[in-house]
């Protein structure tokens, strides 16, 4: 099916141009002046601006796990309603992404739900999962993210924001410095993404440290020190 948008203003990286779009099986398929092909539907945009689908790098639908909050599907559709054609979701649902085995899962379930594309942030649990974060990486995750502070259940997989009532046998502890220095080797090897989110009372890497990860990092990344 063709789909002509004529008439709008496009905003291209360059800047802005008035311009017609062609559309193709919802594919962009021509953008030029006063394009003449034939289109089933025609959209005038006059005095509209026009822009290409939005991506959102950040999102949290809580599908598998905690649906009560959000599903995926309810998430995307949201998303395409207001132009946003590409959704990266983050990890911590129930279980978390971080495993290989988990991703298999996760992106058919997805994709029977989802109306926009998507892409997957893999999870950091330190020691417990530090070998799959390599196979995450070559399986195309968006990056890995750090909850670093947080613990996790070890029977749900859910991350905790108190533990005050959890019995320590069930807890998966955040990474202590080590560990961190650990999984930031392991990211950067693989060539990967990290993203780390310090949880509210944990204090911040020391100089020493920050420096030995500096270290590290020039080492892995072949840099002079």
């Amino acid at each position: 099916m063709y789909v002509k948008v004529r008439g709008g203003t496009i905003v291209r990286p360059e800047g802005l141009e008035r311009a017609d779009v062609l559309c193709r099986d919802g594919v962009i398929a021509e953008v030029g002046q006063d394009i003449r092909a034939e289109a089933e539907e025609e959209i005038d945009a006059s005095g509209q601006l026009v822009f290409p689908g939005f991506i959102d790098p950040h999102v949290h639908s809580r599908d598998p796990g905690l649906r009560e909050k959000e599903t995926f599907e309810h998430m995307t559709a949201a998303a395409a309603a207001g132009g946003v054609t590409t959704v990266f979701e983050m990890p911590n649902v129930v279980p978390p992404l971080s495993s290989e085995a988990l991703l298999d899962d996760r992106i058919p379930y997805l994709e029977r739900q989802a109306h926009v594309d998507f892409g997957l942030w893999g999870i950091a649990l330190g020691t417990e999962n530090l070998p799959e974060l390599a196979k995450l990486i070559e399986r195309g995750v968006v990056g890995i993210k750090l909850f670093w502070g947080y613990a996790f259940s070890r029977e749900t997989g859910r991350m905790l924001y108190t533990t005050a009532d959890e019995a320590s046998g069930d807890l998966l502890r955040p990474p202590d410095n080590g560990g961190v220095l650990e999984i930031f080797d392991a990211v950067a090897r693989s060539g990967g993404l990290l993203a780390a989110l310090r949880g509210q009372g944990r204090p911040r890497l020391g100089c020493a440290t920050r420096c030995r990860v500096s270290r590290r990092l020039r080492r892995v990344l072949g840099e002079p020190p």
